[in-house]
C-alpha cells in the first residue's frame, strides 16, 4: 500500500513542532480571526504540516470576511480538499496513489499558470506550496523552524510515495537547502541523519558521545535488539551491546540515594554479566537505616545471594551492638547465622 512512512514521518512533524497549537488558539479567540497578523501563518503552518481540514476550516473564515475573494477561496478549497493524501486503512496502490496525485498537481498547476490567484500573495503562495515548489516552501523557512520539519513537507508536496531507502538522498538535500551553508549541522542533526541512512551503530554511538546519561542509547538498543534489527556484535569482553549499555545504565541508577532499587531491574534483564554487577553494587549501598537494610535483605533473599545476606546481617548486628541495642543485634546474627557472635550477645 502506498505512502504510510509519509504517515509517520507527518505525525513527528506535528509531535514536534507543537508552538502551532497556542498560535491558533490566539488567532481563533480573537475577535475578527482572518485579520489577526499571525492568521495567514497559523494557515501557512496547516498547510505545511498537511493539516488541510484545520488549513480549510481557516480559509473559510477568511471568505466569509472578505466575499470578493470568494471564487478564489473556492477554488484553492477544492484543491485541498481533493488532495489525494496516503492513509493507513486505505488499500491503494502505489501506482493508484501516483496517478491521482499526477493529475491533481496538474490540475494546481493550472490555475496557477492562469493567474487565477494572482491578486492575492497569500493564496498563490499556498498553491505553490502544493505544487512543491521548493523556494516557496523555503519562504516559510521560520514557521518550520528546522530541516526535517522541511525535509517532511517537502516529500509531502513533491513525493509522497517515498519509500525508506530513498529517505537519505532527500534528507542530505533537505539538510542542505535549508541550513544553506549559513551554520553548521547540529549533534542532532548527525543522529537524525544517521537515523534517516538506517546506520543503527552510528545512531547509538552518536548518541552515547552527545546525550549526558545512558537513558535514551539503553532503551533504544534493547527496543532494536528486540525487534532483532541490531546485528549485535559481541564486545571484546564477550557481553554483547544490548547488554553492555544496560550494566551502564543500571550502575549509573546505583549512585543514586533512591533510584538504586530500579538498577536491581534492569541488572536482573542481563543474563551475561546481570549477577555480578548486582553483587558488586549490592554491597556498597550504605545501610544508613534498618528500614534500608531491610530493602537491600529482601533483594538479596529473593535471588538466593546468601553470602551478601550474611554480609549485611552481621553488618547491622555490629551497627546495633556498638548503640547499645542488643536485642536488635541478636536478631540479626540470628538472621547471619552467626551462632558464635549470637552467644556472644547473649551473654552480655
Amino acid at each position: 500500500t502506498a505512502g504510510p512512512l509519509l504517515l509517520r514521518l507527518l505525525d513527528w512533524v506535528r509531535l514536534h513542532v507543537c508552538d502551532v497549537d497556542s498560535m491558533v488558539r490566539e488567532v481563533l479567540s480573537s475577535e475578527s480571526p482572518s485579520k489577526h497578523e499571525l492568521f495567514w501563518n497559523v494557515v501557512d503552518v496547516f498547510v505545511l504540516q498537511g493539516r488541510m481540514d484545520e488549513a480549510r476550516h481557516l480559509l473559510s473564515k477568511e471568505a466569509a470576511a472578505n466575499p470578493t475573494s470568494m471564487n478564489m477561496y473556492k477554488i484553492l478549497d477544492d484543491l485541498m480538499k481533493k488532495m489525494p493524501v496516503p492513509s493507513l486503512g486505505n488499500t491503494q496502490t502505489l501506482t493508484e496513489l501516483e496517478l491521482k496525485w499526477q493529475h491533481w498537481h496538474e490540475e494546481c498547476q493550472r490555475y496557477l499558470q492562469d493567474g487565477t490567484f494572482a491578486s492575492n500573495p497569500h493564496m498563490e503562495s499556498i498553491c505553490k506550496i502544493l505544487l512543491g515548489d521548493e523556494e516557496a516552501i523555503l519562504e516559510k523557512k521560520e514557521l518550520m523552524t528546522t530541516w526535517y520539519h522541511f525535509l517532511v513537507t517537502r516529500l509531502l508536496y513533491s513525493h509522497p510515495t517515498v519509500k525508506p531507502m530513498e529517505l537519505r538522498f532527500y534528507a542530505q538535500s533537505s539538510m542542505d537547502m535549508f541550513l544553506g551553508g549559513e551554520s553548521s549541522p547540529e549533534p542532532l542533526d548527525m543522529i537524525l541523519m544517521a537515523a534517516f541512512e538506517f546506520e543503527m551503530h552510528q545512531v547509538i554511538k552518536e548518541c552515547s558521545i552527545v546525550l549526558s546519561n545512558w537513558w535514551f542509547v539503553a532503551h533504544l538498543t534493547d527496543l532494536l535488539d528486540h525487534c532483532k534489527l541490531l546485528q549485535s556484535h559481541n564486545l571484546y569482553f564477550g557481553s554483547n551491546m544490548r547488554e553492555f549499555l544496560l550494566l551502564e545504565y543500571a550502575s549509573g541508577l546505583f549512585s543514586h540515594h533512591s533510584l538504586w532499587q530500579l538498577g536491581v531491574d534492569y541488572f536482573d534483564h542481563c543474563p551475561e554479566y546481570g549477577r555480578v554487577y548486582l553483587e558488586l553494587h549490592i554491597e556498597r549501598i550504605p545501610l544508613n537505616t534498618e528500614q534500608k537494610a531491610l530493602k537491600v535483605l529482601r533483594i538479596c533473599e529473593q535471588r538466593q545471594m546468601h553470602e551478601q545476606v550474611r554480609s549485611i546481617c552481621k553488618i547491622m548486628a555490629m551497627k546495633a551492638l556498638r548503640n547499645n541495642r542488643l536485642g536488635s543485634a541478636l536478631s540479626w546474627s540470628i538472621r547471619a547465622k552467626d551462632a558464635a557472635f549470637a552467644t556472644l550477645i547473649s551473654d552480655r
